[in-house]
């Protein structure tokens, strides 16, 4: 395995004649996040003019925690059979989430269907022969979903070598839905950010799972793949404390009953757990939805809020938020009865 160094960055993404596929997966939250000791993301891809920004940024940008590439990896899947590619794997530390495994491969071109093939390869975890990844402690301690059921969000860059090889709308939405079927137009929620679109010879589309880029800029490719990353951390913050704010109000229905010996917690420790998941909710969420104070691009504001806007980030957060506060005010009422 060869480590990345600063001659070659954005190795895959830089591979303008090769279709590059990027899956952006939450992997949670190990116990030893907080002294997890990382290197500036603009090591590892190539943002050009957008490094200096994103480098400014301190606390809101995600750290690369782990890092490894190989040219020419042979890979398997019970869809792809065996192809090779050019391979990267990063492991980041988002600010305020958890880790993100982002994985990046640059292949020869062959078919939209060969494509949709490693997505759904990728989707399911079922790719083979990858180098190992690290681990870390604690990963199960405060939620175990498997990995295949955390939020996940997959990105295709088209070979653009000619201006006129512009991919038909059809095998965008085959890309996106992942589907090798045809499909209605209209009948679609992907979105089609207006400032990465306004250029003759450039297209992105995006759906709530996938986004398809032609043509784009060397340094527009990472900066979308540092907007997914910061999307789908947000997306697994909401998820976990969806999920714990559930087990909460459980526990919370087993107040209004006479007190037992059996009664596992008390309106106090309630109070205090929710409201340290309100206060993780915001932090983990609002700060990553506005990509300007990382990214000084009009493009990719764009991208960012289409990515935000179709996934339901933003409404996702505000019905979890909702929920806490429901929890948090019959808290206060039992505080207020004396309990």
């Amino acid at each position: 395995m060869s480590q990345q160094d600063k001659s070659r960055p954005a190795t895959p993404l830089a591979q303008r004649a090769k279709v590059r596929v990027c899956q952006v997966r939450a992997m949670g939250s190990p116990a030893q996040r907080h002294h997890l000791v990382g290197t500036d993301l603009t090591t590892a891809l190539d943002f050009g003019r957008l490094a200096a920004p994103l480098d400014a940024a301190g606390p809101l940008t995600p750290i690369v925690v782990s890092q490894a590439v190989e040219d020419r990896l042979t890979i398997e899947g019970p869809r792809i059979g065996s192809i090779s590619a050019d391979w990267m794997r990063l492991h980041l530390q988002t600010p305020a989430s958890g880790l993100v495994d982002v994985r990046l491969f640059a292949t020869d071109p062959d078919s939209i269907e060969a494509t949709v093939d490693l997505l759904e390869d990728l989707r399911d975890e079922a790719v083979v022969g990858e180098p190992a990844s690290p681990t870390y402690d604690g990963m199960a301690e405060y939620d175990d979903r498997p990995l295949a059921t955390r939020p996940f969000h997959q990105l295709t860059f088209l070979p653009a070598a000619d201006p006129e090889d512009e991919p038909r709308w059809e095998d965008v939405q085959r890309l996106i839905y992942r589907a090798d079927l045809e499909a209605i137009e209209e009948q679609s929620s992907i979105s089609q950010p207006v400032e990465m679109n306004r250029r003759p010879g450039q297209l992105a589309a995006v759906g709530s799972l996938g986004t398809v880029g032609w043509g784009l800029q060397d340094y527009i490719e990472p900066a979308t793949v540092l907007s997914a990353t910061l999307g789908i951390a947000s997306l697994d913050a909401i998820q976990t404390v969806r999920l714990r704010s559930v087990e909460l109000w459980r526990q919370a229905q087993e107040l209004v009953g006479p007190v037992s010996a059996q009664r596992t917690t008390t309106p106090a420790n309630l109070r205090s757990e929710v409201g340290w998941l309100q206060a993780g909710l915001a932090f983990s969420v609002l700060p990553s939805s506005v990509v300007s104070p990382l990214v000084q691009s009009v493009r990719v504001e764009s991208y960012h809020q289409a990515l935000y806007d179709v996934a339901d980030v933003l409404t996702q957060h505000d019905q979890v938020s909702q929920m806490l506060d429901r929890l948090a005010g019959m808290l206060a009422v039992r505080r207020g009865g004396g309990s």
